[in-house]
């Protein structure tokens, strides 16, 4: 399915328009969470969800400039999940990561093997496809 340039600006703004609002609703219910409810139970489930959302969703745009310029390069075949599937290893990794803080294990070493994991399995995922 081809596009023509003007739609597709116009699909990558409105792309990106619709993360950025998540990111903000979602970084928004975070400093509401953060300051109002104790860290236990419900509200720290709540607080990975939207933490995952908001990293998530702040990266969006910057991934789906980033798969227009591979795709059209022709460097990585199209497909319109890609970007999103970029934007939940973010999200993820921030999820993760954050959680590991909280059980106090966080290290640069668990950072750079939770990044890796996740690279392998995008990589992974991409090599089959092919």
């Amino acid at each position: 399915m081809h596009h023509t340039a003007a739609e597709g600006n116009s699909l990558y703004l409105r792309q990106s328009l619709l993360a950025i609002t998540i990111a903000v609703a979602s970084t928004a219910a975070l400093v509401y969470l953060t300051y109002r409810l104790p860290p236990e139970g419900l509200p720290l489930a709540l607080f990975f969800l939207l933490l995952f959302c908001g990293a998530a969703g702040l990266v969006a745009p910057f991934m789906l400039w980033v798969n227009r310029r591979l795709v059209s390069s022709r460097r990585l075949p199209a497909s319109s999940w890609r970007p999103i599937r970029w934007s939940a290893w973010i999200g993820l990794l921030a999820a993760t990561l954050a959680w590991l803080q909280f059980i106090r294990l966080l290290n640069v070493v668990s950072a750079v093997l939770f990044a890796l994991i996740f690279f392998l399995l995008e990589w992974l995922i991409t090599s089959k496809r092919r």
